[in-house]
C-alpha cells in the first residue's frame, strides 16, 4: 500500500476564498489574496479593548508615537471591565 502526502494548501489556492479572504482582498485593492499572504490594506476601523489598549498607548509612546492615522477610526470598546 502506497500513502500518498496530500498537500492541502496546494489544494486550498485553487478553492473559491472565504468571505474574510474577499473583505481582505476589496480593502488591499486585490482581485484574490491567499492564506499567507502579506497585503497593504485600507482600514476602516480599528477596535481596541480595554485590556490591552492601555498597556499598547504606552509601548507606543515609549517609542516616540504620540498620534494615531485616524482619530475616528479607532474605537475602544469594554470587554473584561463592566459594571
Amino acid at each position: 500500500m502506497t500513502i500518498t502526502q496530500y498537500d492541502i494548501r496546494a489544494a486550498r489556492y485553487d478553492m473559491a476564498m472565504t468571505i474574510t479572504e474577499k473583505i481582505l482582498a476589496k480593502a488591499a485593492g486585490k482581485t484574490k489574496v491567499t492564506p499567507g499572504q502579506i497585503i497593504d490594506a485600507n482600514i476602516d476601523i480599528v477596535l481596541c479593548v480595554d485590556v490591552t489598549t492601555p498597556p499598547a498607548i504606552s509601548m507606543l509612546a515609549e517609542k516616540g508615537l504620540d498620534k494615531v492615522f485616524d482619530n475616528e477610526k479607532i474605537v475602544v470598546t469594554p470587554d473584561h471591565f463592566q459594571p
